[in-house]
C-alpha cells in the first residue's frame, strides 16, 4: 500500500419506493369528503384535488389524471400535484364516482383513489292524486303525493291547511323515498275538506302540493212506516207519508 494513501469504504443505502394511493380533498362541498363521499348543493361549485402519496426517492416523474365512473378522462395529464378537477354550477346529473389515477414514469404500478359526489337539491312535488272528489260517508280513499328530492324529504299531510292528526285511526300514512300515501276513511262529514302534502328536506325552498277538495255526502236516514192513503192516489200521482 502506497505511503500516505487511505482507502475509504462508502455505504449507500437506497430507501425502497413507497407508492400509495393518491390523497383526495374537496373544496366547495358541504362537509368535505366523509367516508369517501362529498355532498354538494345543486348549483354550487366543487373542486376535487388529487395529491401524491409516495416518497418517490428515485425522483420518478408523477402522472395524474381524473376519470369518471365510465372511464372517460375528464382532465389532461398533469405532472405537478395537486391535480384539480373543477366542477362548476353542478347539476344533479353530476352525481357519481370520480377517480384520480396516479402513476410514476418507468414504474408499472398504478394507484387510484375514488370519491363519490352526491348532489343534493330541494324537494319538488310532482303530482298529487286523485283530483277533486265527492264520496259517500264511510268510503275510503287513498291520496298519492309523488315528489323528487335528495335527500328524501319529510312529508306532512294537511287538511284545510292544518296538519292532520296522525293519532286518528281514520288516517293511515305510508311514506317512501319518492312518494307518500295517505289513506282516509271518510267516517263522516267532518272529514270533508281540502287535502294536500307539504315536503321539506332541509334544503330551501320547501314545496306544497295543490289542494284536493273532498266532499263527503251523508246518506239519508232510512224510511220507516211508509204509507200511501187511498185518497192521495190518483191516476198520475201518489202522495207518500211517513
Amino acid at each position: 500500500e502506497a505511503e500516505g494513501r487511505e482507502d475509504f469504504e462508502y455505504i449507500i443505502t437506497i430507501e425502497p419506493l413507497v407508492f400509495l394511493d393518491p390523497l383526495l380533498s374537496a373544496v366547495g362541498g358541504v362537509d368535505g369528503i366523509v367516508n369517501g363521499t362529498v355532498e354538494v348543493v345543486e348549483g354550487s361549485d366543487l373542486t376535487l384535488s388529487c395529491d401524491g402519496n409516495s416518497n418517490n426517492t428515485a425522483s420518478l416523474e408523477p402522472i395524474y389524471q381524473w376519470f369518471d365512473d365510465s372511464g372517460n378522462d375528464l382532465t389532461v395529464i398533469a405532472n405537478e400535484p395537486p391535480h384539480n378537477l373543477v366542477l362548476n354550477d353542478i347539476s344533479r346529473d353530476t352525481s357519481g364516482e370520480y377517480v384520480c389515477r396516479n402513476t410514476l414514469s418507468d414504474n408499472p404500478e398504478v394507484r387510484m383513489t375514488s370519491v363519490t359526489v352526491n348532489v343534493i337539491y330541494p324537494p319538488k312535488v310532482l303530482s298529487i292524486t286523485p283530483e277533486n272528489t265527492t264520496l259517500i260517508e264511510g268510503s275510503t280513499l287513498t291520496f298519492n303525493c309523488s315528489y323528487d328530492a335528495n335527500p328524501a324529504p319529510n312529508v306532512t299531510w294537511v287538511q284545510n291547511m292544518s296538519s292532520i292528526d296522525t293519532s286518528d285511526s281514520n288516517f293511515n300514512i305510508v311514506t317512501e323515498e319518492t312518494y307518500s300515501l295517505l289513506e282516509v276513511t271518510f267516517a263522516n262529514i267532518n272529514y270533508s275538506g281540502v287535502y294536500g302534502c307539504s315536503i321539506d328536506n332541509g334544503i330551501p325552498p320547501s314545496d306544497v302540493s295543490n289542494g284536493v277538495n273532498i266532499i263527503v255526502q251523508v246518506a239519508p236516514d232510512p224510511v220507516f212506516d211508509l204509507t200511501a192513503p187511498s185518497n192521495d192516489i190518483t191516476s198520475d200521482s201518489i202522495k207518500l207519508a211517513w
